[in-house]
């Protein structure tokens, strides 16, 4: 019995798969950050390009 206990002990088979988990995760977490960083900093851009297209007219730059 205590040959297996300490077999046991020492397979660290599970702790690969603990680390993979936690590094998706992690990746996914900082995905998460980056879009919506990207997301609130085009925001300003996407409101002027939409107002110079819908007031200004066909033919004229702004």
């Amino acid at each position: 019995m205590k040959k297996k206990k300490n077999k046991f002990l020492e397979d660290d088979g599970g702790a690969v798969t603990v680390d993979w988990v936690v590094l998706c995760a992690l990746v996914v977490g900082l995905a998460s950050v980056a879009t919506v960083q990207i997301t609130a900093g085009t925001e300003g851009s996407r409101d002027h390009i939409a107002t110079a297209v819908t007031v200004t007219p066909p033919g004229q730059s702004e």
